[in-house]
């Protein structure tokens, strides 16, 4: 495993009193996944097994789905084509599976080959699911597209569904074209991601319209993940970086990686430990030790 510590002057300690041993560095490595070819997913589970959804070399539309579990250098290729991974409040990871007629939401099991199938539920005829919680209720987004001439893009609806459920229940985001982002935390608040209006939205459970996120002068967002502190990750469209706000703060911080190239997807493990889809360079990154 590649091992880079980061260090510079935006991002070093304050100077330690006598006796006392300085912060590490953060440490990046390159996580040892073999024969990328488009890693577009990156979801990781609450025992540090870590799971992309890779997209095939000919662009045809399958991929693959691999595990990496914690401790191991060898990943494992599980058994989904067309599908995507996302991990709920808890740590459990979901996958999406469109490589079956009809598509279904399938739960891992913790340390195990173990599969619990969920009924799929219909968030509409044009739809597609951003996040999940613990219960297996789908969040995600219906409608939008192009109109009858050609512009774009007509407004998209955010919903939500209960497993097995075929009337979605629409959520009050308005005004909305393109949704880049979604994530949930353990307390229940939806974060979704407005790509044309370049910021981050909050719906807590029970309100009647979202607040604004403070992560000023984003260019865009690509992904969003939150950890069990409810720290906030995004990543910011075409500038290659991704940055975390703390819960109370008005001011994000940029993490300190190196050398990514059009990072796709952002998680974080119950240790706080950054994982991200570097998809221009075909590769898993982490980051500790921030």
């Amino acid at each position: 495993m590649l091992a880079v510590g980061v260090t510079g002057c935006s991002n070093a300690s304050a100077p330690s009193r006598p006796g006392e041993v300085p912060a590490p560095a953060p440490i990046q490595s390159v996580l040892p996944f073999s024969d990328l070819n488009g890693p577009y997913d990156v979801s990781v589970d609450a025992e540090g097994n870590v799971f992309v959804s890779d997209i095939a070399a000919t662009r045809s539309g399958s991929n693959r789905v691999l595990e990496l579990p914690a401790g191991s250098d060898t990943q494992k290729v599980l058994p989904f084509t067309r599908a995507t991974v996302m991990a709920d409040p808890s740590g459990q990871v979901w996958v999406l599976d469109g490589g079956q007629e009809p598509s279904r939401l399938v739960k891992l099991a913790h340390g195990a080959d173990e599969q619990t199938v969920v009924s799929l539920p219909n968030l509409g005829e044009w739809s597609a699911i951003r996040a999940v919680d613990d219960a297996g209720t789908v969040y995600g987004v219906n409608d939008g597209g192009v109109d009858s001439g050609g512009g774009c893009c007509l407004p998209v609806q955010v919903a939500k569904a209960a497993p097995g459920s075929k009337t979605p229940e629409l959520l009050p985001f308005q005004h909305m074209n393109i949704v880049a982002g979604m994530a949930l935390d353990a307390a229940g608040n939806l974060y979704v991601g407005d790509g044309q209006g370049k910021r981050v939205l909050k719906l807590e459970p029970g309100a009647s319209s979202p607040s604004v996120v403070p992560f000023p002068g984003l260019n865009g967002v690509i992904s969003i993940a939150v950890d069990a502190k409810g720290a906030l990750y995004v990543i910011d469209a075409q500038r290659d970086r991704i940055l975390k706000l703390n819960p109370g703060s008005h001011s994000p911080t940029v993490l300190p990686f190196t050398g990514l190239k059009r990072p796709v997807s952002v998680a974080v493990d119950a240790k706080g430990a950054i994982y991200v889809a570097d998809d221009g360079n075909r590769r898993i990154v982490k980051l500790e030790g921030v």
